[in-house]
C-alpha cells in the first residue's frame, strides 16, 4: 500500500509541477506581450509627436508663403495702379504735344 501511495503522491506532485510550469510559462509570455505592447505604444507616441511637429512646421511654412503672396499681390496691384495713372498722364501730355504740333 505504501508503494501505491508513493506513486499517487508522485503523480499528484508531477501534475502540480506541470500546472506550476504552465503558469510560469504563461506569466512569462504575458510579460513579453505586455513589454512589446508598451514598446509599441511608446513608438506610436513618438511617431505622433514627430508628425505633429512636421504638421506644425508645414502649416507655419504655408502661412509664411501665403503672407508673402499677399504682399506680392498688393505690390503688383499698387504698381498696376501707378502705371495706369502714368499712362493717363502720358496720354494727356501726348494730346497737348499733338495739339501744339497740329497748330
Amino acid at each position: 500500500m505504501g508503494g501505491i501511495t508513493l506513486t499517487v503522491a508522485i503523480s499528484i506532485a508531477t501534475f502540480l509541477l506541470g500546472i506550476m510550469y504552465k503558469l510560469v510559462d504563461i506569466s512569462v509570455k504575458f510579460g513579453r506581450f505586455a513589454n512589446t505592447l508598451e514598446e509599441n505604444e511608446n513608438r506610436d507616441d513618438e511617431e505622433r509627436r514627430k508628425n505633429a511637429a512636421k504638421f506644425t512646421e508645414l502649416f507655419n511654412s504655408r502661412n509664411r508663403h501665403e503672407s508673402t503672396l499677399i504682399r506680392l499681390d498688393t505690390t503688383v496691384v499698387n504698381m498696376s495702379t501707378k502705371l495706369d495713372r502714368m499712362d493717363i498722364k502720358l496720354d494727356k501730355i501726348m494730346d497737348r504735344c499733338g495739339a501744339r504740333v497740329k497748330e
